[in-house]
């Protein structure tokens, strides 16, 4: 029914659909309403970012798998589900990266054209896995098989070109995926970390800042933004009041807010300043910064269940070691 409503659609306004497209469109497969309806909850419920929604989101979209074993939309969207779990803490990575590489394959065994699957796909092999050209590989075809698609977007950028020092692209990716769906708050957020990265401070200090008003009670923007601010105390001469109370806001409102949020205040009871400087890789923090690069190597590691199956990775070394990614 929604392809046959694209299609007239298409064909009112006159517009020229891609051959691509239009096989996606007349091969959508039917779906059941009431699969479509737990896996629309369970979306719903992953848009929390937090521990519960994560939890249920997994539970809907097995319920709509259950309803429909076909449902190739439910198992990609099952395998984000799994393979973002362990950085909310829900699930261990060694338990949850092997059910997010098998529900994943399913979906694309189901559905080849399906974007979703080869996105979250190559999310496993850059995040997991870090076999890097792999998970280009499974980026690119994700964007060839739906431009439309900012989730595919926003992996592509986080996952593979900004982690590979490409920070121009990592930036216009992330433009395209904010254009795609303005008020995702993953997406504004990880926009501001993109600028970061790039090393665009201002940049990331305006975006930030948009990101704070749109979100209010998202905790963690208000604890980078309050690092940002503390980095530009020291090198700027700017007041570091306005670094505490960003500080403030974030420990209030982190009770109500996401996991990473409590452990970042929890894990840094010490000086902020010393805090701005090594997050924010001053040239003059040299040691602290590659001790920051071992410790943020060790979480990541130990976040997505590396620990017991260290892979080594020579290009990434060289990249902590540059500071492109920290």
């Amino acid at each position: 029914m929604q392809s046959e409503v694209a299609r007239a659609i298409a064909g009112q306004i006159r517009l020229r659909l891609t051959r691509q497209t239009e096989h996606r469109l007349s091969n959508t497969p039917r779906v059941n309403a009431l699969a479509h309806d737990a896996y629309l909850q369970g979306q719903q419920a992953w848009d929390l970012r937090d521990k519960e929604g994560t939890a249920r989101s997994i539970k809907q979209f097995q319920h709509a798998i259950e309803m429909d074993p076909n449902y190739a939309g439910a198992y990609a969207a099952l395998a984000r589900a799994y393979a973002l779990s362990p950085v909310s803490g829900l699930i261990a990575a060694s338990e949850a990266m092997p059910k997010a590489q098998d529900a994943a394959a399913r979906a694309i065994a189901l559905d080849d054209s399906l974007a979703a699957g080869h996105s979250v796909l190559g999310f496993i092999k850059a995040h997991y896995e870090y076999d890097w050209p792999a998970a280009e590989q499974e980026f690119q075809r994700a964007l060839r098989l739906n431009p439309s698609d900012s989730l595919a977007h926003l992996f592509y950028s986080n996952s593979y070109l900004s982690p590979l020092g490409r920070h121009d692209e990592a930036i216009a990716e992330m433009k395209t995926a904010i254009a795609l769906d303005p008020f995702s708050l993953r997406i504004q957020s990880f926009l501001g970390r993109t600028y970061i990265w790039a090393r665009r401070y201002d940049d990331a200090l305006a975006q930030f800042q948009k990101t704070t008003q749109m979100f209010p009670n998202l905790a963690i923007e208000h604890e980078r933004l309050a690092h940002l601010y503390t980095y530009r105390a020291s090198t700027a001469k700017l007041s570091p009041k306005r670094a505490g109370r960003e500080s403030s806001q974030a420990k209030t409102r982190a009770v109500s807010c996401d996991w990473r949020s409590r452990c970042a205040l929890r894990s840094q009871p010490v000086d902020r300043e010393a805090i701005g400087k090594s997050y924010w890789n001053s040239p003059r923090e040299a040691t602290i910064r590659r001790k920051l690069i071992r410790h943020t190597m060790g979480l990541r590691s130990y976040m997505f269940g590396l620990e017991k199956r260290r892979k080594p990775c020579k290009r990434w070394s060289r990249l902590t070691t540059s500071g492109s990614y920290t």
